[in-house]
């Protein structure tokens, strides 16, 4: 729990807990599954996920384009 609470003290930690989270399991859906887990199981307020899931997302969404990226370029050269 006091891991939790220091992950997710200030909504830019927890943004960019999210972020990194998100880069190493590549699945915004365990994230997100793992956070309402969290919420149920009152190791974690509502209101401090809220910033962890839009980091998560954020970087979910940066790693698909940067698939994206590597397949056009793999396609121009």
């Amino acid at each position: 729990q006091t891991i939790l609470h220091s992950l997710s003290f200030n909504k830019a930690v927890g943004f960019v807990s999210g972020l990194i989270v998100c880069a190493i399991t590549n699945s915004l859906s365990l994230v997100a599954v793992l956070l309402v887990n969290f919420v149920s199981g009152e190791l974690l307020q509502m209101e401090s996920c809220i910033p962890i899931l839009l980091g998560a997302a954020v970087g979910s969404t940066f790693i698909s384009y940067l698939v994206v990226f590597q397949v056009l370029l793999r396609q121009n050269s």
